[in-house]
């Protein structure tokens, strides 16, 4: 099965990066459905064809399937953490298929008001760039806790230099699952790296580009990771127990605290749209 989501993840990245579908071999059901997922996950559209024993996949860029159709559908919603700077936002993840609808949502509102109609670009990390994307597979795997830090700091690095600073260069609005903050609540308050060190590292990779609005969507880890029953979770973190997930929750909530000017802490159990209301009332002021 680990195969399966490199190579399905590695097609995820060409079409990402190269805005063109990609067909994957032949597959069970069972696997066609893990790649529907994964799509899903990451934002694209993805059909399959053909007759048993030869049906596929095919992942396509967004917008290629109609919103109707059902491989468009997106489960409920869980948690969702976003940080923003004014011509820069960056989303942090419990649960992806919600948030990158929510990341199309503020991509388009971005093209408005206050942000003068520049575009959104919409990113992730790990991955967001062809290296980022083959990083991520590394991921999978039972990393040390300093391993599984530089191997996040490796797509950030990445993402910064090839995606985030030439868009905001370009004057665009640019949307990322994940960055920063996230480092601090799962590897330095849930795994216990020393936080001089890893914030010294995480410095030289990002080289000092900080947001300056994060909004944290809060919920509790019990039911979060309920919400999270039935999704294909491929990264190690998102496998750890509850005790670990109270953790990096307590390691947001305190980077909250500890900055309450630059952070706006949202109930992740409101609807989506009354969630989406508020963070864009922050954005609008």
């Amino acid at each position: 099965m680990v195969d399966v989501f490199r190579e399905t993840e590695d097609a995820i990245a060409r079409v990402m990066e190269e805005g063109r579908p990609v067909e994957l071999p032949p597959a069970n059901s069972y696997v066609r459905r893990v790649q529907h997922q994964l799509a899903t996950r990451y934002n694209l559209d993805s059909t399959s064809s053909g007759k048993e024993p030869q049906r596929r996949v095919k992942i396509l860029p967004a917008g290629s399937v109609a919103p109707d159709s059902p491989r468009r559908a997106c489960s409920a919603a869980a948690s969702l953490r976003l940080t923003c700077r004014l011509h820069g936002c960056e989303i942090h993840r419990l649960r992806r298929r919600r948030r990158f609808r929510q990341v199309d949502r503020f991509s388009g509102r971005c093209r408005t008001a206050p942000f003068g109609g520049r575009g959104g670009r919409p990113s992730r990390e790990p991955g967001g760039t062809r290296a980022g994307e083959l990083v991520r597979g590394l991921l999978h795997e039972k990393l040390t806790p300093w391993a599984e830090l530089f191997a996040f700091l490796v797509a950030r690095a990445q993402l910064v230099e090839e995606v985030i600073r030439p868009a905001l260069a370009r004057g665009e609005t640019v949307i990322c699952d994940r960055f920063a903050p996230s480092t601090f609540a799962y590897q330095v308050h849930a795994r216990g790296l020393d936080d001089a060190s890893v914030r010294a590292a995480n410095t030289i990779a990002t080289g000092g580009l900080e947001p300056d609005l994060v909004v944290y969507l809060d919920i509790a880890p019990e039911a979060g990771l309920k919400r999270k029953l039935g999704e294909t979770e491929a990264i190690r973190t998102g496998l750890e127990g509850i005790d670990f997930h109270r953790k990096v929750r307590e390691g947001y909530l305190a980077q909250a605290a500890a900055d309450p000017a630059r952070w706006l802490v949202v109930d992740a159990t409101l609807s989506r749209e009354q969630v989406v209301e508020r963070i864009w009332a922050e954005l609008d002021r």
